[in-house]
């Protein structure tokens, strides 16, 4: 009962969040497909977690820090990582992909000499550089966690 309090406290108290994955679940379904969206937000939330969770325990990948516990019983935690912090990750990277793909797409016909593989890198390349651009700029306007050095 305390989980289910706990994520209903977290979507009050943090309603932008679940409103930005609502509609990147509703647009990603519509481009997607409902499997490969699942597959996609699934995978993309066990990741930020694994990273989230082993970054507060040892500083790989994301540098070693902890969070303040400030809001520990107003909102859901899975171990020490803010529940909605995790799942920020997923709309991030999909609109990361969305913007990757606004950006590269033709808008006519490729040639038929056109290499689709120099493309695929390309887009990748977009995606990691979008998704790290949004993360960082998203998490300088929201300072949630402490570094160790700073406390």
């Amino acid at each position: 009962m305390d989980f289910l309090l706990l994520f209903i406290k977290t979507v009050v108290l943090r309603p932008y969040v679940f409103l930005f994955l609502a509609v990147s679940l509703f647009s990603a379904r519509r481009l997607l497909g409902w499997r490969r969206t699942g597959l996609f937000f699934v995978i993309t939330w066990v990741t930020a977690f694994l990273c989230e969770f082993s970054s507060t325990r040892n500083g790989i990948p994301f540098g070693w820090y902890h969070y303040t516990g400030a809001t520990v019983g107003r909102e859901l935690y899975l171990t020490n990582v803010p529940f909605m912090d995790s799942i920020s990750f997923s709309f991030l990277l999909y609109a990361s992909y969305c913007l990757a793909l606004f950006l590269l797409m033709p808008t006519r016909p490729p040639r038929r000499s056109s290499s689709a593989s120099s493309t695929t890198r390309s887009l990748s390349r977009s995606r990691a550089r979008a998704a790290t651009f949004w993360s960082t700029s998203s998490r300088a306007m929201i300072p949630r966690r402490r570094r160790a050095n700073d406390a």
